[in-house]
């Protein structure tokens, strides 16, 4: 980012931050919106840009724990594994199923969806958001 001085780019950081600390706090009431890949990019742009923002969203006591679960344990939840994979299956694939008006679109679709099934799977659980690697 040649062009851009360093105090612009530490906005444009603070300014993804937020955006994604947003939609990561809807993901985590709204299904099928993920809430911890958004936290950790949120967590990544306040980190160069803002340690004062970076340190109220790793304390935050709501989306705190998201974020160090995933930078301790490199894990998911237990229980976040089977809601996401839940909703997956559930949801998605039997609305595909109707809605989609040829077998080529199911087709397709539902091999769409085996790209976030398959990295959910491969994602080591954890039992709970906060158990800690021994």
């Amino acid at each position: 980012m040649k062009g851009i001085r360093r105090k612009e780019l530490r906005y444009v950081y603070i300014s993804i931050g937020v955006f994604f600390v947003i939609v990561g706090a809807i993901g985590a009431f709204v299904p099928l919106l993920p809430t911890t890949p958004f936290l950790i990019v949120s967590a990544a742009c306040f980190m160069r840009s803002s340690p004062r923002l970076y340190r109220w969203l790793i304390d935050n006591r709501v989306l705190g724990p998201f974020i160090r679960n995933w930078q301790e344990n490199r894990s998911i939840p237990r229980v976040s594994k089977i809601i996401a994979l839940a909703m997956i299956v559930g949801i998605c694939w039997p609305g595909i199923l109707v809605a989609a008006d040829s077998n080529q679109l199911r087709i397709a679709a539902s091999i769409v969806l085996l790209i976030p099934v398959t990295i959910i799977s491969r994602i080591r659980t954890t039992e709970s958001l906060l158990t800690q690697e021994n």
